[in-house]
């Protein structure tokens, strides 16, 4: 047979509180594979949260709920209902132009850029998972079961 199907519903999985050095970002971990080094989360930010610079390793697909946000590098604006594909590769700046709630699923890892260019950070579904778990228990919280597969 295969892995077990898992269902998960969102209102019970806790947003982490994840301080990062642009602002607070919200995020429930609805989904993450070591195994695939893939995540499924839900993003909250507060309107004017700007992330830096970053490259993706791997395809990204979003879907905006509430809000809206966009790519500096880009012309476009993802708002409520849109859905947005990322090829693997890309390197963009993201802006929440207003207060937003988007689902983001990111295949392989991110590269995040200092002001000048110079790798800062990378990040990926392990150190995603530890993130958000670490903050969770600052709350005395935890992912409920089917969210690491």
């Amino acid at each position: 047979m295969g892995q077990a199907t898992y269902h998960v519903h969102p209102d019970d999985v806790p947003f982490a509180r994840l301080e990062r050095p642009w602002g607070t970002t919200l995020m429930k971990l609805l989904r993450v594979s070591l195994t695939e080094n893939s995540f499924t989360n839900i993003i909250r930010w507060p309107a004017g949260t700007q992330l830096p610079t970053h490259l993706h390793t791997g395809a990204v697909d979003a879907w905006t709920f509430e809000g809206c946000w966009r790519y500096l590098e880009y012309d476009w604006a993802a708002r409520a209902g849109d859905y947005v594909h990322e090829p693997p590769g890309t390197v963009h700046t993201l802006r929440a132009e207003e207060e937003t709630l988007a689902m983001f699923t990111s295949y392989g890892g991110f590269l995040w850029y200092g002001p000048n260019g110079e790798l800062v950070k990378y990040q990926d579904a392990a150190s995603t998972l530890a993130d958000v778990q670490e903050a969770l228990a600052a709350d005395g919280l935890v992912l409920p079961d089917g969210v690491i597969d």
